[in-house]
């Protein structure tokens, strides 16, 4: 018979035990990539969460801290691909918690720097992703001091390029009524050399850029698809390095995002029929939206089915509106105007208008009017590339000398647009220039047209005429998509400085 004395004695030893194996102490950490590092991580890059969880467990060195590393890069993902502000706040003193444990490491070693930057930037980009700007700035902040200080200590420490790379671009991505939060700490962001950094990490063969290399070319192309002059870069560069988009679920959901807003909807519809992600690997809810984006753009009777299928298992706020708005515009290619004024009506009442998609179904819905089915088949035709199609579409369209403003700019925009990509710069910059001079400020499409002139004169090296429209897109604050844009104006006065 166990005595209560001894049952707390056992407990003692129990706690005891517990508390010197999974706390670290100064004297025993090191930071060391060892072979159960090089398990975990290719199945975190997989998406492989749980089982990377598992094999980190069952092998936990807590001496090692660079596990903590690892540890953060399965929250992140997570949170990423299944959190909520909910969840995201609930979890929020975890970053504190990883970065007091990886303070406890050695000085001398170069990872110990390395391990607090990335950590920051994990939790910079999820603050930006459920709406703490003012936080992320500050983490930004500090994940830039980390960087900066390690490379003066241990210059010939290559992976330093990879957190410093990417927070050259992260910076563009915050509001401007947040900027000046950054500039107060001496951040100024610059997309080109941060590409440049992506670049010379590619081009370099040590261990710690060798063994990151995946996350690396992801990384590059979702930048390069964002923040260069040519999205297109984007889409070579993954199918150049053949990154293995059939293999990994991280890597497949990058290849689907590039995809879609890319104009190669066709490579994703084909793609996903031959590919299943069985329970190994987590549930990416937005996957589907893509997939139901992809099937839209095609127009294809499948749409309305893979539209109904997300909305019904999906606990995303955002996007919420921007699928129901599409929705809708299936039932209203099919003149069911019916269905279509239904969907809409659900826009009001579910998920949220914070990301500039929900903010435009938003407003669609608030206008009541049903859209022009020429230009709505046009704008699916090329964002989904196919530029032929939409070419024909309008051009076979007499003039309406009675359309609305708002059609005419649309008109003109999409045209242009359509013709852009199809490679006619010339007759693009004609078009694009008919929907600025026929709208104003409040119209998305004409200060989309004068960014696009933008982009094409930084293309053809005309950086005066490239400069003025990037100015101009600036001063055109009225349109709902005016934060995406104005970031990518100042992207492009910052790739041509």
């Amino acid at each position: 018979m166990i005595s209560k004395l001894d049952l707390r004695r056992v407990s003692f030893f129990f706690f005891l035990c517990l508390h010197f194996c999974f706390v670290p102490t100064f004297a025993a950490t090191y930071f060391q990539i060892d072979s159960t590092s090089k398990e975990v991580y290719p199945l975190i890059l997989s998406l492989q969460l749980n089982n990377a969880k598992d094999v980190l467990l069952k092998r936990f060195d807590s001496d090692n801290l660079i596990n903590q590393l690892f540890l953060d890069y399965i929250h992140f993902f997570d949170l990423y691909f299944n959190g909520n502000k909910t969840k995201f706040k609930e979890q929020l003193g975890r970053e504190q918690q990883r970065l007091q444990l990886i303070d406890l490491g050695p000085d001398n070693s170069p990872w110990k720097k390395y391990c607090k930057a990335e950590v920051y930037i994990h939790w910079a980009i999820l603050k930006m992703k459920f709406g703490d700007y003012p936080g992320a700035i500050w983490d930004i902040r500090k994940a830039k001091v980390e960087v900066d200080e390690n490379r003066l200590r241990f210059p010939s420490f290559q992976a330093n390029i990879k957190p410093l790379a990417l927070l050259e671009c992260l910076f563009g991505s915050i509001p401007d009524q947040f900027k000046w939060g950054g500039s107060l700490f001496g951040l100024e962001g610059d997309v080109k050399m941060g590409l440049n950094m992506y670049e010379k990490l590619l081009s370099q063969s040590s261990f710690e850029t060798s063994f990151f290399a995946e996350e690396i070319k992801l990384t590059h192309a979702l930048v390069l698809f964002h923040l260069s002059s040519n999205p297109e870069k984007a889409w070579v560069f993954m199918n150049k390095e053949n990154i293995p988009w059939n293999k990994h679920l991280l890597s497949y959901y990058v290849f689907a995002h590039i995809s879609v807003y890319g104009g190669h909807s066709k490579a994703l519809i084909n793609a996903s029929s031959k590919t299943i992600w069985d329970e190994n690997f987590i549930k990416i809810p937005h996957l589907m939206y893509l997939q139901a984006l992809a099937l839209t753009y095609a127009q294809a009777a499948s749409a309305e089915k893979q539209w109904n299928s997300y909305l019904s298992t999906s606990t995303e706020l955002s996007y919420r509106k921007s699928a129901l708005q599409k929705l809708a515009w299936i039932y209203f290619l099919t003149n069911n105007i019916e269905k279509y004024k239904e969907v809409m009506n659900r826009v009001f009442t579910e998920g949220e208008a914070v990301i500039d998609a929900d903010k435009q179904a938003f407003k669609e819905a608030q206008k009541g009017i049903l859209p022009n089915q020429i230009l709505l088949k046009a704008r699916l035709l090329c964002d989904g590339g196919y530029y032929e199609e939409g070419i024909h579409l309008l051009t076979s369209q007499s003039q309406n000398e009675s359309a609305k403003k708002e059609e005419v700019v649309e008109y003109f925009y999409r045209l242009a647009r359509l013709q852009q990509l199809n490679g006619n710069k010339d007759e693009a910059i004609t078009h694009y220039l008919k929907s600025y001079q026929t709208g104003d400020n409040s119209l998305y499409y004409s200060a989309a047209s004068v960014y696009q002139l933008g982009i094409i004169y930084e293309e053809k090296k005309n950086f005066d005429e490239a400069r003025k429209y990037y100015k101009l897109c600036l001063t055109m604050k009225d349109h709902e998509y005016v934060y995406s844009l104005s970031q990518k104006a100042k992207a492009g006065l910052n790739r041509i400085q």
